[in-house]
């Protein structure tokens, strides 16, 4: 039998959205994300597995 480990798994992704104040909010309470701003247009997630971003090209 063989073991995977982590090979093969999404582990970081990307979500452009139209509203960051809304799209935080709305992951932060549906997933429990720790978000981490990065400017006005981009916040970081991790969920201590996963890690992404939601970030929006408007200023």
């Amino acid at each position: 039998m063989s073991v995977r480990g982590h090979d093969r798994q999404i582990d970081n992704i990307e979500f452009n959205v139209s509203d960051i104040a809304r799209s935080k909010a709305f992951y932060g309470s549906v997933f429990g994300w720790r978000l981490t701003d990065y400017g006005p247009t981009y916040t970081e997630f991790r969920d201590g597995r996963l890690t992404g971003a939601v970030w929006t090209a408007q200023a």
